[in-house]
């Protein structure tokens, strides 16, 4: 038993769960005096006497009839209305004095409930065939319409001579009424259950490709079909608002008004909405142009894009880093052709922003509107992580989270050149969460787009990375990358020449509030800087170390879970605990910035030192 069932201890969440609050004083029967609340306490529980589990059905009454009436106790005079008598019944029955006239249980009670929202036979109030009958109607109204029409023609003919016409045709006309607007309740629900579904669907047609366009297009059809039911849900709120007549209470009334305008505000919002991005959460207008992207990616793909990914396949087959490895078109990404430093062929992610040009050095024109570079990396086999002394990857600095040092191989796979831009969030997203963006006081505003975004949290980065068809990286892959195996051995990797850590120009700018930093650097960047101003690695790769810190795909766990073949991914929960992040920040000293150091935080956590460099995995099957 509860013994406490009350409104303020009932709470209803946003998606109609319910809950059920404050069991202090629950417990098997008792008969202590004062437990409870004076006015939903049964008698014999007021009384103090041995109150049994019709005790909480009492309750559950008092609740029902506060909701129906205003108040819930059982003496307190009620409206005369037809709609509340099936409701009142119930709550009488739920009230009876003596615990043996209530319901036996609370499942009897809601077995009554349902039936009242299901339009059939209120025990408590009605019973025998004729009650059977007008709940048969309510139910089948559709079928029984035509039927129901000759009935009532023939009844009112009927009592022509026994009362008179018009009082027959008013009786028929009411009960017409109050049927209708049961139906229209369950209506108007039904329709947000509709638009609820269509949004969670539309939230799974992800990520763009080909084959997703003729779902795309089906669900705008269903999408579309809402209009109409909108236009007549709109009359019928009208035409309701201009009925002096109605039958219905004003309590009755006013909740199915509120429930139609809710019901109409949410298609207002599904239909109408202006998305800021194709990202943007599913509504009509989001997936419209998710198509429109859709159809323009897929005819750029076609001309010169075709002859650029000949070349592309040409060149991989020639370098004998990626033996054995396919490279088939695909239709979201652009061929740029080798990096002149590591010899790799990079990518322009176009749902992202335009492709960016090349100087006279090859080297790669940035600007706001350029989307993501990927950079296809060779597969390999490395030593992850660090250990005070052995033979791999010995680091006087290794903590013991980055032990034991174990071999891993992988396939090869596609890597950000650089952290991912404000611009390029905003762009996509709609909006930019950094902590440090163009107002900060030290953000050069004209290149504050260029600024790795920041501020972003590791469900967001995995959420977001999957709408563009990228994905984070795996711990094991990004430092893979940091050590640009195979090419680098193992060991320790301070990085700090190509690295924006915590240096004298920081120290210059916030005096006491940087405590420590590379007195031998001074960068001239108080915060992160623009995406490649240091030094690129081996392997093309700008601001591994430093900058910010970059979300992983992983779950902190212990290296002695095994990593997954191909991309090294360890298990990972839904909602992990500490989700990992790698490769040191602006306030970071350079011990930190090695490429076995881990660190890991919340998921929904945000810090203005954390963003996120995508990835995304070779497909080559045809």
């Amino acid at each position: 038993m509860h013994r406490d069932l009350k409104p303020g201890n009932v709470m209803l969440g946003r998606f109609g769960e319910v809950y059920v609050l404050d069991w202090g004083i629950a417990g098997e029967a008792s008969a202590a005096a004062g437990a409870g609340t004076p006015d939903y306490m049964a008698p014999e529980q007021a009384d103090g006497a041995a109150a049994g589990p019709t005790a909480d059905v009492y309750a559950l009454g008092a609740i029902l009839r506060e909701l129906v009436t205003g108040s819930p106790r059982a003496d307190d005079p009620v409206p005369r209305a037809a709609r509340h008598a099936p409701l009142l019944a119930i709550c009488r029955r739920a009230m009876a004095r003596e615990p043996g006239q209530r319901y036996a249980s609370t499942a009897e009670l809601a077995h009554d409930l349902r039936a009242f929202l299901d339009g059939r036979v209120v025990r408590a109030w009605r019973s025998g065939p004729l009650a059977e009958l007008a709940a048969w109607y309510r139910r089948h109204r559709a079928t029984a319409a035509t039927a129901l029409v000759a009935a009532l023609a023939l009844v009112a003919l009927a009592t022509w001579f026994v009362l008179r016409l018009d009082q027959a045709r008013d009786r028929a006309a009411e009960a017409a009424r109050a049927a209708e607007a049961s139906l229209r309740e369950l209506d108007e629900l039904a329709v947000s259950e509709r638009v609820d579904d269509l949004r969670r669907r539309g939230d799974d047609l992800w990520p763009l490709a080909p084959a997703q366009e003729p779902r795309l297009r089906a669900w705008l059809d269903e999408a579309a079909a809402l209009r109409p039911v909108r236009d007549a849900l709109q009359a019928r709120r009208a035409a309701t608002r201009n009925d002096a007549d109605s039958p219905a209470p004003a309590l009755a009334q006013r909740w199915r008004d509120r429930l139609l305008a809710r019901t109409l505000q949410d298609l207002a919002v599904f239909l109408d909405s202006v998305p800021a991005t194709p990202f943007a959460d599913a509504n009509q207008g989001a997936v419209a142009a998710r198509l429109e992207l859709l159809v323009s990616l897929r005819r750029a793909a076609e001309g010169d894009a075709s002859r650029r990914w000949s070349q592309a396949a040409e060149d991989l087959r020639a370098d004998g880093r990626f033996a054995g490895t396919r490279l088939r078109p695909q239709f979201d990404l652009l061929p740029l052709g080798r990096d002149p430093q590591s010899g790799l062929l990079e990518f322009a992610h176009l749902p992202s922003g335009v492709a960016p040009t090349r100087d006279a050095d090859g080297r790669l024109r940035l600007a706001p509107e350029c989307g993501i570079v990927l950079v296809l990396l060779p597969g390999g086999t490395f030593a992850m992580g660090a250990q005070p002394d052995g033979p791999a990857n010995q680091d006087p600095a290794a903590e013991a989270n980055e032990s034991p040092v174990h071999t891993l191989t992988l396939a090869p796979f596609f890597l950000a050149k650089h952290e991912m831009t404000q611009a390029q969030w905003l762009r996509t997203f709609g909006a930019n969460p950094s902590n440090h963006d163009a107002r900060s006081l030290f953000v050069d505003p004209a290149r504050a787009p260029l600024h790795p975004v920041e501020n972003v949290t590791w469900y967001e980065c995995r959420t977001h990375m999957r709408r563009l068809g990228l994905e984070l990286p795996t711990e094991a892959q990004w430092e893979y990358a940091a050590r640009c195996a195979p090419a680098a051995a193992g060991g320790r990797d301070l990085a700090a020449p190509r690295a924006n850590l915590s240096d004298r120009a920081r120290a210059r700018a916030l005096a006491a509030q940087c405590p420590a930093f590379e007195a031998s650097l001074d960068d001239g960047f108080v915060m992160h800087a623009p995406v490649g101003s240091f030094a690129a690695d081996a392997w093309g790769l700008h601001d591994l170390f430093g900058n910010v810190w970059e979300w992983c795909r992983d779950e902190y766990c212990s290296y002695e879970v095994a990593a997954r073949p191909g991309d090294g991914a360890r298990p990972c929960d839904e909602k992990p605990q500490l989700a990992i992040y790698r490769g040191g920040a602006f306030d970071t000293l350079a011990v930190e910035a090695r490429a076995a150091n881990r660190a890991g935080a919340p998921p929904d956590v945000r810090q203005f030192t954390v963003g996120v460099r995508p990835a995304r995995r070779l497909d080559e099957s045809d």
